[in-house]
């Protein structure tokens, strides 16, 4: 059979498709297709009514008047009902119509097909039979009986009925008459003298010269060049369908083929080269720098994709896998497609590049060859030109934001991506209003150009800095202004238009995002069952664990690229942290953990401190702790980008609710469990220190400082830092206190040693501080502060220095605190408890012994001290009075004393476990 279809008007009914402009009317010889022994012709209606009557009648219209005439209604409509089957079973026919989805489908005919196929499928299709279904109809897209059907008895069949339609119908007969006047019509089943197609050529001439194109199909069989002439008339162009035979069978196929073409899957041009096909389907996606592999699924169907050993993303088109959308005509089209894929020698088309660079838009690396469940062993046509090409660990992004570089781009003609990106790095900065102003002119650009693509993303960046600056401090400038209802602006667009951003909108509207957590949560609970039966001495494999880090990659690398604000939403972040948690889950039973960049940029950039060191507690915790590992490049991108340029924004926006300060911390606890090479932590101590030098550092910050030291030391081992470098960092933290540039948390921080890690450091390794003039100056300063800070300066700062200081220093610290006023206090003196532990403190170190008067004095308050009276102090002095009794009988006395108040202030706390 040859099916090629040769009319160039196929093109302008799938522009019609894609525009929701296409009107197709379904005359008898559909359902006739759909089973012929079942639905007659009305060559057979006409001969049983004929015989019936004895007449030589052939005007279809006239016999059926007259046998209603003979007979009377009912008898005329139970022998029309007797000629079709009771129950109406469709085919493919009526699914690949609907499948077409146009805009309205019509039919003069009375059975039930499609409306079965419409109920069965839940087609978004109303179904309207008179003049009341039509104006409660509420979907755009209707299923118009234009005569009526059997089950509402108002099937239209004599000349009177012919006759009257326009009493009978008047509401649904001018909406037809509209659709006439405005879409392009396809007739469907209609033979030449059709009585009903004569009915709508009345319509046509009678209502207007200016109507679209209409179209009626005929088999090739059936044409006659003059009946084709007389339609020319009515503005209708007859497409020919190609059949070599006469037969039903024939004819159902030509009709199937003919509807394939519409629905792009079938046609002599695709055959012999379904690329244009597959680009087609894509070519709505190459607008975005970066599109998402489900995106890319969507528009195919049929396909899915395999991850070999570096996390590449593979496309295969499915073969026997069986899917939620097999589609067997699109299978045999992809498997062509494949087939015809090149060698490696082999020149690759003009199409097919353009294919690949969409796909590679995807961080797609190849197409599958063939369908094997042995993946290992299985070909595949490779975009990369070499197989060791993706690693894990050396992922390469330019988009400026992963480096966490938010410098603004001016350039002399900016595209709106160059402004889209320049109003999310203004964002991350926290100016939220100069990034609602640039969106603003953005939108009113887009508008102008009708860049609806970038013009969806501004609008949804809109809402965000909107609400935003609601909640902000000029809460009051913007309390008039509302946000965009995306789903009402999307569907003021052209047809044409919303297919080209659906793609979009199904992302900032968040449906993708929600089908993800579903996605992201089941395959999270997987990946830790897996690690569980691991853990229990059990085997688990699966190929699905390298998808994980690429699917990760691909979701953030979708958001930088096509500037989406939507990092601060809950839902995207949770999405990205999950995907951590995979990482981490995955490496559970490994010696050390690796990650990537983007791994590494969620840790800093979606988890707050605390989050994230729960998320590693129970390493941090376990009897074999695990290190991080990471490559040299992606330290070198970590230490000397990353960190370098959060303390660059940290110190310019000047914010107390700068995230900066977060993602400052964030990189040190990371880094804190990572080996780290010498020259590189060089260079990571070096930014330690001008970030210390800053004057708005807080508790938090030096809480992580103080873990990495220890973290260092205990868990990573690492006890080669240079002395150079970690005494630079001690001075910055002098010099700070000296200069008067703490501010209140970093005067906690040396008053009370909350680095307590950092000097044990300096300690265990050796290192030797000889800075005389430094302490000599930091002597000055602690001598001008009240008595209870000179007290806790003294114990928490000098006293750690004199612990890894020379002599010459240690001889300066030595003269200050063995001053009598730290040697003799007064028993009154509201710092008595301090000198004591102050003056324990001078023994533990053996600057000087604690005088006996002073421990008799101590030992007579402590037994007056008052009952339900408790000072915190009295832990470190029992820790200290511990220490000293190794050697030194003098405390024994003392110790009991405060053993005995420590346990009575505990016996307080504890609950009775019965009344």
């Amino acid at each position: 059979m040859n099916k090629k279809i040769k009319d160039s008007h196929i093109k302008i009914i799938k522009e019609a498709i894609i525009n929701k402009n296409l009107a197709i009317f379904i005359g008898s010889g559909i359902s006739h297709c759909t089973a012929p022994e079942k639905y007659p012709m009305w060559g057979k209606l006409c001969t049983e009514l004929k015989t019936e009557l004895d007449t030589k009648e052939t005007d279809f219209l006239k016999l059926a008047q007259l046998y209603q005439l003979e007979f009377g209604k009912i008898k005329t409509k139970k022998k029309i009902r007797s000629f079709f089957p009771d129950v109406d079973i469709p085919c493919e026919i009526q699914r690949k119509i609907l499948d077409i989805e146009p805009h309205y489908i019509l039919t003069t005919n009375w059975d039930r097909l499609f409306d079965n196929e419409i109920n069965s499928n839940a087609d978004i299709y109303d179904i309207v039979v008179d003049d009341r279904s039509l104006i409660e109809s509420t979907n755009d897209c209707k299923y118009i009986k234009m005569h009526g059907d059997f089950e509402h008895n108002n099937f239209v069949f004599t000349e009177d009925d012919y006759l009257n339609y326009s009493n009978t119908f008047p509401i649904l007969e001018n909406f037809i008459k509209t659709i006439l006047s405005t879409h392009i019509v396809l007739f469907l089943g209609y033979s030449f003298s059709d009585i009903d197609l004569k009915q709508i050529e009345n319509w046509i001439q009678n209502n207007t010269d200016v109507t679209p194109q209409m179209y009626l199909t005929k088999f090739s069989l059936d044409i006659n060049e003059t009946e084709k002439k007389y339609l020319e008339k009515f503005r209708i162009t007859v497409l020919p369908i190609e059949i070599e035979d006469d037969s039903d069978e024939a004819k159902k196929d030509g009709i199937k083929y003919f509807l394939d073409v519409l629905l792009g899957i079938q046609n002599n041009e695709i055959n012999e080269n379904p690329e244009s096909y597959i680009l087609d389907k894509l070519k709505n996606l190459s607008q975005f720098p970066v599109i998402l592999r489900r995106q890319i699924q969507e528009h195919l169907s049929n396909c899915g994709f395999e991850y070999d050993q570096y996390s590449r993303a593979i496309l295969i088109f499915y073969k026997n896998v069986l899917t939620s959308d097999f589609d067997k005509s699109k299978r045999k089209l992809y498997e062509l497609f494949v087939k015809n894929l090149p060698n490696e020698d082999s020149k690759i088309s003009k199409t097919l590049n353009t294919i690949i660079s969409i796909l590679q838009q995807a961080d797609i690396h190849g197409i599958m060859r063939n369908e094997k469940d042995d993946f290992e062993n299985t070909q595949y046509f490779s975009f990369d030109g070499t197989e060791d090409i993706y690693n894990t660990n050396n992922y390469i992004l330019k988009n400026p934001i992963l480096d966490f570089n938010l410098e603004l781009e001016i350039k002399e003609n900016p595209t709106p991506e160059d402004l889209l990106r320049n109003i999310v790095k203004l964002s991350l900065l926290g100016s939220y209003k100069d990034a609602f102003v640039k969106n603003k002119e953005v939108l009113q650009i887009c508008k102008k150009n009708k860049d609806y693509k970038n013009m969806f993303i501004a609008m949804f960046n809109y809402n965000f800095l909107l609400n935003k600056l609601k909640t902000s401090l000029d809460r009051d400038k913007f309390v008039n202004y509302k946000s965009v209802n995306l789903e009402i602006e999307f569907y003021k667009l052209p047809k044409r238009t919303q297919l080209n951003i659906k793609d979009i909108l199904d992302f900032v509207n968040f449906n993708y995002i929600y089908r993800e957590i579903v996605s992201i949560n089941q395959s999270l609970n997987k990946v830790v069952e897996a690690a569980n039966i691991v853990k229990n001495g059990g085997f688990s494999y699966s190929n699905d664990s390298y998808k994980y880090p690429t699917n990760h990659k691909n979701l953030i690398d979708y958001v930088l690229e096509n500037n989406v604000l939507i990092e601060s939403y809950v839902e995207y972040t949770e999405i990205c942290k999950n995907y951590l948690r995979i990482a981490l889950q995955r490496q559970s039973i490994k010696e050390q953990f690796v990650f990537n960049k983007y791994e590494l940029f969620t840790a800093i950039k979606y988890f707050s401190n605390k989050d994230l060191q729960q998320l590693f507690n129970d390493n941090l915790e376990s009897n074999k702790p695990k290190i991080i590992v990471l490559s040299d490049d992606i330290l070198e991108w970590l230490i000397d980008i990353v960190f370098v340029n959060c303390i660059k924004y940290f110190d310019e926006t000047n914010r107390i609710d700068s995230s900066f300060e977060r993602y400052i911390t964030n990189i040190i606890f990371i880094c804190s469990m990572t080996k780290i090479p010498e020259r590189t932590m060089t260079s990571f101590l070096d930014n330690l220190g001008k970030f210390i030098a800053s004057s708005r550092n807080t508790l938090s910050t030096f809480s992580s400082i103080n873990s990495f030291w220890g973290i260092q030391y205990n868990i990573v081992n690492n006890k080669k830092i240079p002395d150079s470098s970690i005494i630079e960092i001690l001075n910055k933290i002098i010099d700070k206190f000296l200069e008067g540039r703490c501010n209140a948390y970093e005067y906690t921080v040396l008053a009370e040693n909350r680095i307590y890690n950092f000097f044990g450091y300096l300690n265990n390794i050796g290192v030797i501080y000889s800075d005389t003039q430094r302490v000599q100056n930091l002597i000055i300063t602690i001598k001008k502060l009240e008595s209870k800070e000179r007290i806790d300066f003294c114990m928490n700062l000098l006293f750690q220095l004199y612990r890894i200081s020379d002599e010459s220093v240690k001889v300066l610290i030595k003269e200050y605190v063995s001053d009598k006023e730290f040697s003799n206090p007064k028993k009154d003196d509201n710092n008595f408890i301090n000198l004591f532990m102050f003056n324990l403190s001078l023994q533990i170190l053996e600057i000087t012994n604690v005088p006996d008067k002073l421990i008799k004095q101590f030992e007579e308050l402590i037994q007056n001290y008052p009952k339900h009276t408790f000072n915190s102090i009295f832990y470190q002095i029992q820790k200290q009075l511990d220490f000293l009794l190794k050697n030194d009988n003098r405390y024994k006395n003392l110790k009991d004393s405060i053993d005995e108040i420590i346990k009575n202030k505990e016996k307080d706390f504890l609950i009775p476990s019965q009344l």
